[in-house]
């Protein structure tokens, strides 16, 4: 699967549906990244975003119930999404809409999350604890 779409509805089904019968899409003739569609009869905008930066892979899961306690669950990679579209009712996504927001941490996560050696570690303490023992 190359294309996932996020579209902003639940739908109470995880059988084989007619897709192309109810979701009906056509590209932004102006833009090639923005998407006008109908699902269901309601109007929907959307936009292309990515869903991981470059050196780092998305991957769809599904979860499936082990037990019938909802806190056991087993997950497998469905497949590897290349590019997604998320939905909006009415208007088009925007940065400050939840799955942007959500995706944002990806660009950040390299820059606050880091391999810190030992020495690294030991450096830094030293460095914050004064002459006589205890830390600042």
């Amino acid at each position: 699967m190359e294309l996932i779409h996020f579209l902003p509805c639940t739908v109470h089904s995880d059988g084989p549906a007619p897709v192309d019968r109810y979701f009906n899409i056509d590209t932004d003739s102006a833009d090639p990244t923005k998407f006008h569609g109908m699902f269901r009869g309601r109007q929907l905008e959307g936009q292309l975003v990515q869903p991981s930066p470059e050196g780092q892979a998305g991957i769809l899961l599904l979860g499936e119930r082990v037990s019938s306690s909802h806190s056991e669950s087993a997950w497998k990679v469905v497949d590897h999404p290349q590019r997604m579209i998320a939905w909006n009712h009415d208007t088009p996504p925007s940065h400050d809409d939840p799955l942007p927001r959500a995706l944002e941490i990806l660009n950040v996560a390299p820059h606050i999350h880091f391999p810190v050696t030992a020495e690294a570690l030991e450096a830094q303490l030293a460095a914050t604890t004064p002459p006589g023992g205890e830390s600042k």
